[in-house]
């Protein structure tokens, strides 16, 4: 008898000290304190439904929030000590991915972005949270880097277009004054440049037939000078021995030739 009231204790000991928990705990909220009792961490549900989870400092300050919203979008935010948000991770069902990085005054910023298309970017910004550089990836398999001024307004890009023709393009500050270069799939390349309109005034270009020239425009865009080299002729045989022929040709406001030289101008732009 002895024994077996030895046993009953022993046991009962035993489940003190090691208590089976619980399969579920339900609640609306759980607070994690310190030994003095603080708030140091606390999981919740949100206003709108959606749970969150909130991590405090020794101050009490919010350092970190995760969010789930009932839409099936997510946001993790880190912030500093004066409760300044720092960094921001975002997650939406239909916008995609997106990570923001500021500084101390939230003003200065990186940004990078994956839309629900597949479509990617990385944008810096200045202190004064102006937009000042962005590097792009498109659906249709074009990208570009681009460069703004400190007024926001872009100045030049680099780029490469679906079919994997790069170009660069020079702007002034009202976005219309250029430069553009090019160079096609086929070793083309082209220099345009514009007036402080926008309107394309010069254009110097090299073909794949190996002509090359310059042609000049007025200010409505007619074609006012042509400058070149004609094509080198070719036969079956090959490349004929004679070089390309210098050719000019000059045209008034109408479009009607003036001068050429010589009498057919085979230079093309």
């Amino acid at each position: 008898m002895a024994t077996r009231t030895s046993v009953t204790t022993a046991a009962r000991k035993q489940s003190t000290r090691n208590p089976k928990p619980p399969a579920v705990i339900r609640a609306q909220a759980l607070e994690l304190v310190d030994a003095a009792g603080a708030v140091q961490a606390r999981l919740a549900v949100r206003p709108d439904g959606g749970p969150g989870f909130q991590v405090t400092d020794s101050q009490g300050r919010s350092r970190a929030l995760l969010e789930f919203r009932a839409d099936g979008g997510a946001t993790l935010i880190l912030l500093d000590g004066r409760g300044r948000q720092r960094l921001r991770l975002g997650v939406a069902e239909a916008a995609g991915t997106g990570l923001a990085i500021t500084d101390r005054s939230s003003k200065g910023h990186v940004i990078l972005s994956v839309s629900a298309d597949g479509e990617s970017g990385l944008g810096f910004g200045d202190r004064h949270g102006i937009g000042r550089a962005l590097l792009n990836v498109n659906q249709d398999g074009s990208a570009g880097l681009t460069f703004f001024d400190a007024g926001g307004k872009r100045r030049n890009g680099l780029a490469v277009g679906p079919g994997g023709t790069p170009m660069l393009v020079l702007e002034d500050s009202a976005g219309k004054g250029h430069i553009h270069l090019s160079v096609n799939t086929e070793g083309e390349a082209g220099v345009g440049i514009g007036d402080k309109d926008g309107q394309g005034r010069v254009l110097l270009g090299v073909k794949a037939d190996d002509s090359a020239g310059v042609a000049f425009y007025d200010r409505a865009g007619t074609l006012r000078a042509v400058l070149g080299l004609t094509a080198r002729q070719t036969t079956p045989e090959g490349p004929v021995a004679e070089p390309p022929a210098a050719a000019v040709a000059l045209f008034d406001a109408d479009g009607q030739t003036v001068f050429q030289v010589p009498g057919r101008s085979q230079a093309t732009i």
